[in-house]
Formats: structure tokens, sequence, C-alpha cells
């Protein structure tokens, strides 16, 4: 199902996305990481793989949109493997976008291993749906 330009418009405003949001529409690169940042060919793998989806976004919400999902997937820590590489792209898409300065410090430290983020908590199991058969009808 494809969205409408007026309910991208809606789903963004009920987010509070806005286009302004976004400080820089440039191509981002792996230059961008810190000068002493060396990532396994995996790592760079994944990340280029990331940073090509984002280059190719042209709406500037969907961007925004974006490295929100990336931050929330390294933040939930359900993909230990991919925990470095993961905050390394959402590091450098955050810094594109206003005001995550703190957001964007807490993605270099998980990138570096100065922060690990909580495992998340097991769920606890839903019990079956009654159905009509189970009631005694």
């Amino acid at each position: 199902m494809r969205l409408t330009p007026a309910q991208y418009d809606q789903y963004y405003a009920s987010l509070g996305i806005q286009r302004s949001d976004l400080r820089s529409a440039e191509v981002l690169t792996l230059a961008e990481l810190p000068r002493d940042v060396t990532l396994s060919e995996v790592d760079r793998t994944y990340v280029l793989g990331i940073l090509e989806q984002w280059n190719g976004i042209e709406d500037p919400r969907m961007r925004v949109d974006a490295a929100g999902a990336m931050e929330r997937r390294v933040l939930q820590g359900r993909h230990p493997d991919q925990r470095q590489s993961g905050a390394w792209a959402a590091f450098l898409m955050l810094g594109r976008v206003r005001d995550c300065e703190a957001r964007r410090e807490t993605m270099h430290r998980i990138a570096l291993g100065e922060l690990v983020p909580e495992p998340p908590r097991p769920r606890k199991p839903r019990a079956p749906a009654r159905t009509s058969a189970a009631r005694g009808k």
C-alpha cells in the first residue's frame, strides 16, 4: 500500500518530524567517521549498505525517520553482532539531524564499546485466545 503525499504529511506531523529537522541533505560517507575508527570488512559492508539506502532517500522527513529507526535498533540490542556497525551508521545519520548531539554521542559511546545497551526484557507469554469451543459452547 502506497501512501498519498497527504497521508505522508499527516504521518510525519503525528511523529513531530519536519523537513527542517534534516540539517543537510549531503551524501553520507565513511570519511565522516572519526579518524581513529577502523571498521572490519563485515562492518564496513554493513555500514556502507545502510548509507547507500540513506543516500537514496529523497524526502528529508524519511531520512530523519530512518536515523531514528537505526538508533532504536541499536538501543534495543536484539542484534549484538551488528551493534557496533549499527551504532556507527546511526552516529553518521544523526549527525545530519537537528538537535541530536546527545543521541549521536550515545551512539558514539556504544560503537566504541564504552556503553552497552541493556538487553531487551523477555516478554511474558500471552495466554492463548479463548475460542468458542474452549468456552464450552
